[in-house]
């Protein structure tokens, strides 16, 4: 995502690049630093063992590289997870 050319604001119009959430959604951040090349088989499992939540659950899942400079996403339904 590029940030737009004042100000650091997301995107040129109103509303784009921004994110939107009910306001039950479940958001669990994993504290500790993890590879980020991993797949969807890796942050799954790093969703199950570290976080103690099953993706599948509904819940957004958030995870920074080392120096925190990074960060990778994934939201699961009953039926779909993807990262």
């Amino acid at each position: 995502m590029k940030t737009g050319g004042t100000g650091g604001c997301l995107g040129q119009g109103a509303g784009q690049g921004m994110l939107s959430f009910s306001g039950s959604l479940k958001v669990l951040v994993a504290l500790e630093p993890c590879d980020l090349r991993k797949g969807f088989n890796g942050l799954h499992a790093l969703a199950t063992e570290r976080l103690g939540e099953d993706p599948r659950q509904g819940a957004l899942f958030v995870f920074s590289n080392r120096r925190h400079t990074r960060i990778k996403s994934c939201a699961g339904t009953a039926r779909d997870y993807g990262c």
